[in-house]
C-alpha cells in the first residue's frame, strides 16, 4: 500500500530486521548524453566524501548496454 502526499510517495513496508541500521541512497535519472564510467566513479567518490561515508569497497561501474552505465559503492 502507498500514500501520496506533497508529491512524495510513501510506501508501507514491513521492517524485517528493525535492529539493523540501513543507510542507502538510490539515485536515478536521465541525461541527454551518456554518463561515462569515469564520471560515475568520480561522482560516487565525491558523494562518499560529502556524506562522510566510510567506503568499504568500490566504486563499481557496469554497462547497462544501450542505456549507458550504472554504478554503486559500498
Amino acid at each position: 500500500m502507498s500514500l501520496k502526499k506533497n508529491n512524495y510517495i510513501y510506501m508501507d513496508w514491513k521492517n524485517l530486521a528493525p535492529d539493523l541500521i540501513r543507510q542507502r541512497v538510490i539515485i536515478e535519472g536521465t541525461t541527454k548524453k551518456i554518463v561515462e564510467p569515469n564520471q560515475i566513479t568520480k561522482y560516487l567518490n565525491e558523494l562518499a566524501k560529502v556524506t562522510g561515508m566510510e567506503k568499504l569497497s568500490g566504486p563499481f561501474v557496469y554497462s547497462a548496454h544501450e542505456m549507458g552505465y550504472g554504478g554503486w559503492i559500498h
